[in-house]
């Protein structure tokens, strides 16, 4: 057997926030600092300004290299949350590159969210890979709040299947063949599907400890792309020395992380690998399997552990912020694809 290599893959730092979102909670992060930051609670909810060690002011941004603008929310801790008022007096928030190419005064918008108003800063810069960027939030009396956020490096993603026809690595030429023959090989790799049950290595380099990278897979069924975050069947795992993750799955692994059976939700399975997904390779109406991945800064690492929907943790316990609370870190997104022989189970 041998081992191909379908392609390495650079990111496009044109690409933008997937559209639909999975299941799990390191991608619906992104969702609830954008919508459930912004409102939490509509009830009549309050921080204590004399709690210690809370500082001054919350600072809560994802900032995504891929597109622009982003959105930081600034809340000041002295005053009752999601309070009725449209305006943050005297408050200053600037934005720095720390290697000296961006100092700007952020602009404050307002959101109204079921009757309450949040204070949202408007970031237009070009962020680039592997930058550090400070926000600092300038009050009164001079009180201030501050946190930096670290892109992550540009992710190279690496596929490779085994068992499979011995195709070159792109833009290889094809030896020991005549041209007639090397056509034909080359038209058979730029179709080549990976059989059902055949493991493929994801392999993602440049991702440096504690960076960390999540990865969602989509298969088209009853016309529609069903999307779900892996980590059921297996999950990426860190060579720190080698600064890279990986994960060894098979499409039909791939399959049972998006079309679950019940016994592997509602019970303990040794062996997710020998249970049946419900939907199986010959009921695919595309060969195209889609994925798509989110590199995360350092800074997330604060947030293990923590679900943003049920709450695991009080996530205003976290203190990413120099002199307050919060999150404010930095990703960036690719896609990738390949095909699966759908006649295979």
């Amino acid at each position: 057997m041998s081992s191909i290599k379908f392609y390495t893959l650079r990111p496009n730092p044109d690409l933008t926030r997937p559209k639909s979102m999975g299941s799990s909670w390191p991608f619906l992060i992104i969702v609830w600092l954008s919508l459930t930051l912004l409102g939490t609670g509509c009830g009549d909810r309050s921080i204590d300004p004399f709690e210690s060690d809370t500082g001054h002011y919350s600072i809560y941004g994802a900032l995504s290299v891929n597109e622009r603008p982003n959105y930081i929310r600034i809340t000041d801790l002295s005053m009752p949350f999601l309070k009725d008022s449209t305006q943050m007096d005297n408050v200053t928030v600037t934005f720095e590159d720390l290697g000296g190419n961006i100092h700007t005064i952020l602009q404050d918008t307002i959101v109204e969210f079921s009757g309450n108003y949040t204070h949202n800063f408007i970031l237009n810069e070009n962020l680039e890979l592997d930058s550090r960027y400070r926000l600092t939030v300038q009050g009164p009396e001079g009180i201030t709040a501050s946190s930096i956020a670290t892109t992550p490096l540009r992710t190279d993603l690496q596929i490779a299947a085994t068992d499979s026809t011995d195709c070159p690595d792109p833009g290889q030429p094809i030896l020991g063949s005549d041209s007639r023959s090397a056509d034909r090989l080359n038209e058979e790799c730029d179709e080549e599907q990976v059989r059902c049950r055949i493991p493929i290595d994801f392999t993602f380099k440049n991702i440096r400890h504690p960076e960390t990278v999540r990865m969602e897979v989509g298969f088209m069924h009853n016309n529609e792309i069903h999307w779900s975050e892996i980590g059921i069947v297996d999950q990426l795992s860190h060579n720190i020395n080698e600064n890279e993750m990986h994960v060894r799955m098979s499409p039909r692994d791939l399959l049972i992380e998006v079309f679950t059976p019940p016994s592997l939700i509602d019970s303990y399975t040794p062996d997710p690998r020998r249970v049946t997904p419900l939907v199986q390779c010959h009921e695919l109406e595309s060969v195209i399997v889609r994925g798509r991945y989110r590199h995360f800064g350092p800074e997330w690492e604060n947030w293990q552990g923590i679900h943003p929907v049920t709450g695991t943790n009080d996530p205003l316990k976290v203190q990413d912020v120099e002199g307050g609370l919060g999150i404010f870190g930095a990703f960036h997104a690719g896609t990738f694809s390949f095909k699966v022989d759908t006649t295979s189970n």
